[in-house]
């Protein structure tokens, strides 16, 4: 049985964005924990969204934690992450739901860097400068940055053999992956059009062809 944990800046942030993901979890008898970590407060009609957060719980059959944070204020700081790792660790979550990091809203953003925790710890300062910058006083993370600096790095590993990838070495000489076609194993495009010769027969892709002339 899994535990799964749906994280939201806002009231009605999680049942809009993931709530059938979520009744789907229930229903194959997971539990459900719905952190919010703010309550709204500017926001329209925020004793409503209280409310309504309430029914939403309970109609997902989901423990409810509220978050207390500052509605339009929340930061990916120590105090956010600390707050969600708690959650995680208090139910145990092996599964966890939120934001995407290229919402439009500052707020979703925060979350979703304060749940994924990214650890850039292997990377320089001038990458940390890079992928994470502060933008009217809040801090936000370059989705294209980060991927940059990830592949980059994997590259750099790789080819300095500090790592490696369990298998690759199967696929070391590239020759041994390339088809034999003969005249009784033709590549597809030429079983299709029902040609009976293939010219240089017998012959590995890339392989030279002497000229008949």
């Amino acid at each position: 049985m899994r535990s799964v944990l749906a994280v939201g800046a806002h009231p009605d942030d999680i049942e809009l964005g993931c709530g059938g993901a979520l009744a789907a979890h229930r229903a194959a008898g997971h539990t459900l924990t719905m952190l919010v970590l703010s309550d709204g407060g500017n926001g329209p009609g925020t004793a409503d969204r209280w409310a309504e957060q309430d029914a939403a719980a309970r109609v997902l059959d989901a423990g409810l934690v509220w978050g207390g944070l500052t509605d339009c204020g929340l930061v990916p700081d120590a105090a956010t992450v600390t707050l969600v790792e708690k959650v995680i660790n208090a139910v145990g979550a092996d599964v966890v739901y939120v934001h995407a990091p290229e919402d439009s809203h500052q707020d979703h953003r925060a979350a979703w860097v304060a749940a994924e925790d990214i650890n850039l710890t292997f990377a320089s300062a001038r990458w940390h400068t890079l992928v994470f910058r502060t933008r009217h006083g809040r801090q936000e993370m370059h989705r294209r940055q980060l991927e940059l600096c990830v592949f980059t790095h994997l590259a750099l590993d790789l080819k300095a053999g500090d790592l490696a990838v369990l298998g690759a070495e199967q696929y070391a000489d590239y020759r041994a992956q390339l088809p034999v076609f003969s005249a009784n194993n033709p590549p597809a495009h030429a079983r299709e059009t029902g040609r009976k010769s293939l010219p240089g027969a017998g012959l590995r892709v890339g392989e030279g062809v002497k000229s008949a002339r």
